[in-house]
């Protein structure tokens, strides 16, 4: 497995040179598919880094080195040093690293139709991260509904509009959604 870790990234690339506007094109499409497919590999990734990090190691309340204050992992039962040890892997801020990990739970967890649709390169992740945006507080019966009804066309969609169709499936599966994303845009609003 050494071998494996220590190979270099490699990336087919065409001579630009050559290429007519719409291989160009079409090579766009491509890099683009990589990307999505790249990022669901990534999140895939960060998930099972999560799964190896259970909170059940955490220093209990008032013990040393036990959380005092402040948020832990966006992943439930994860340790809350979790964000801290994936921004040292991805060589990014905290707050960077635990927005990666709570998109990467929505989608690889909670929305595994909208992960695969990146793995497979069928949807960009720009479009998947709108669904985890949209629809990280919904129900699992609300995911139910909504994911598969708006899915189908969202790679079509640009990103308002999807935002706009995801916010009005939520709200017709649930009536308390709009309530509810009310409430917490109030409550970044109030932050001082």
């Amino acid at each position: 497995m050494g071998r494996l870790l220590e190979r270099s990234p490699v990336v087919d690339r065409l001579p630009v040179s050559v290429l007519s506007d719409e291989e160009i094109a079409a090579e766009l499409a491509r890099v683009q598919a990589r990307r999505a497919m790249d990022a669901a590999y990534e999140a895939e990734l960060v998930m099972a880094l999560a799964a190896a990090r259970p909170d059940a190691d955490d220093p209990p309340p008032g013990h040393p080195g036990a959380r005092r204050r402040g948020t832990g992992s966006p992943v439930p039962g994860t340790s809350e040093f979790l964000p801290d040890e994936l921004a040292v892997v991805l060589n990014c801020s905290r707050v960077f690293a635990a927005g990666v990990l709570a998109d990467a739970h929505q989608l690889v967890e909670r929305m595994p139709a909208v992960w695969r649709g990146c793995a497979d390169g069928e949807l960009d992740w720009f479009r998947a991260r709108v669904f985890a945006d949209v629809l990280a507080d919904a129900s699992g019966e609300v995911l139910g509904v909504v994911v598969p009804a708006v899915l189908p066309a969202a790679a079509g969609l640009s990103s308002g509009r999807l935002r706009k169709r995801l916010v009005a499936a939520a709200i017709a599966a649930d009536e308390e959604f709009a309530e509810r994303r009310r409430e917490q845009a109030q409550r970044r609003a109030d932050v001082r």
